[in-house]
């Protein structure tokens, strides 16, 4: 059901919300993503020290950061809004926008 819905990913979602976003007067499907892998999971990320500053791998720049006490923090998936198509029976969500930030 999830693939004829149009919903189906590769994220793992941890969170949904249904509302109104478009005011057609059907529900749209907000879903919050996690990873489905953890960066511990690969044993090892060549962090390096440039001009004294911890610089994280360009591979990984858009899944990590250091804050300013040095602490490492990942990112999950983008966050993605669905927008349904109106239909009560058949109903299909079409992926609209891909939600960072």
């Amino acid at each position: 059901m999830t693939a004829a819905a149009g919903t189906a990913t590769r994220f793992g979602s941890v969170n949904a919300g249904l509302a109104d976003v478009n005011g057609d007067g059907a529900l749209d499907l907000y879903v919050c993503n996690n990873r489905t892998d953890d960066i511990r999971d690969r044993g090892q990320v060549d962090i390096q020290r440039v001009n004294g500053k911890l610089v994280i791998p360009p591979v990984f720049k858009d899944r990590l950061s250091i804050d300013d006490k040095g602490h490492f923090l990942e990112y999950g998936e983008p966050d993605v809004l669905y927008l349904n198509n109106g239909k009560v029976i058949h109903a299909r969500f079409l992926d609209r926008w891909n939600v960072s930030g």
